[in-house]
């Protein structure tokens, strides 16, 4: 999926693309069982706020970023030591690359495994001040209110919707 994201990325900034964001856990999938199964598909990265350039799974998608001058938001499978997270990275041409863990999970897939984040960061970029949530976070309207309190021009909102899901006013 990272040969695929670096395509995209080419092929949005083609089209004249500032911000690209790919859907929920696109790195790693979402679909699993069992906890064996969410820890197996899931990427090591040690939780902090910037992520490490050396995080070898998003080095190339990041080095396009910079070669492109495009911001990029990619979801993915998150295991720090033993712990589980459902996560989301946003991967800045100019000033590295930065972690959200979704915050509220539903009963599903690969969140039924996964520990909620703790924090709703606001990232200063660029293109504004940004803020991630994550699929189901969209239900929670106190996420987007934070986000807005702390400031947030944009918020972005990675999913991975089964077929025929809608955020339509029943949300």
């Amino acid at each position: 999926n990272t040969d695929r994201a670096v395509q995209v990325l080419q092929e949005a900034s083609a089209k004249g693309a500032e911000i690209v964001v790919f859907p929920e856990c696109f790195l790693s999938g979402y679909c699993v069982t069992n906890q064996a199964d969410a820890a197996a598909i899931a990427l090591p990265l040690a939780t902090q706020e910037k992520i490490p350039d050396s995080t070898e799974w998003l080095k190339n998608i990041h080095e396009e970023c910079q070669k492109l001058g495009v911001f990029a938001v990619v979801g993915f499978a998150q295991l720090d030591r033993a712990t589980l997270f459902n996560s989301a990275a946003l991967l800045d041409p100019e000033q590295g690359m930065k972690l959200y863990q979704k915050t509220h999970l539903p009963e599903l897939g690969y969140d039924k495994f996964a520990t909620p984040g703790s924090s709703l960061p606001v990232f200063d970029t660029a293109l504004g001040k940004i803020g991630i949530l994550v699929c189901f976070d969209l239900r929670i309207p106190e996420a987007a209110r934070t986000l807005a309190l702390k400031g947030a021009e944009l918020i972005v909102l990675p999913t991975n919707w089964p077929e025929g899901a809608h955020a339509g006013p029943n949300f």
